[in-house]
């Protein structure tokens, strides 16, 4: 258990750096960003209390927003989808698997369909969250749809690279 905390400690200093100094600073076309700090409320473990989820949320969009001069956008959108995170697993999981079991979401245990899913799923959330409380308008609706599907799509991207390394390492 240790090992998984520390675990996800790493991941937690090692996505948090990395938007900070990379992700935030690469902007596809202009419009499309990766938030893929997300990816920690992806893989912690089934048995974190939920309560956990939505600090972890509002501390790595809190960070963000720090660095990104973003006040309270990130933390937002973060906390949302640290909300919403523990019951799209459940949704997604294998009914017919012990409830006490420790399982950490991703392609192991849902499949690459069913993590693909999860991550696409919270990946907009993140981003019509973030895109909509950052523009506090609808004025340009289809700009607005562009950075939404723009970064929606490069979230996903990063999230499964980083899903796929992790699947191969534990192989």
């Amino acid at each position: 258990m240790a090992k998984l905390i520390f675990s996800r400690i790493g991941w937690f200093l090692f996505l948090m750096l990395l938007q900070i100094f990379i992700f935030n600073h690469i902007h596809i076309a202009g419009v499309a960003t990766a938030f893929a700090y997300i990816y920690l409320l992806l893989i912690l473990p089934n048995q974190t209390p939920k309560s956990l989820y939505v600090l972890t949320g509002f501390a790595m969009g809190l960070i963000v927003d720090v660095f990104n001069n973003t006040p309270g956008v990130s933390a937002a959108a973060t906390t949302l989808v640290g909300l919403a995170v523990p019951y799209m697993f459940q949704l997604l999981r294998d009914k017919d698997e012990d409830d006490d079991a420790i399982v950490t979401p991703g392609a192991h245990s849902l499949g690459w369909a069913g993590f693909t899913y999860l991550a696409l799923t919270c990946s907009l959330l993140q981003c019509l969250v973030f895109f909509i409380v950052e523009n506090f308008s609808f004025s340009t609706p289809l700009v607005l749809l562009i950075e939404i599907a723009g970064s929606t799509a490069f979230t996903l991207a990063v999230i499964l690279l980083f899903e796929w390394v992790r699947h191969s390492a534990h192989r």
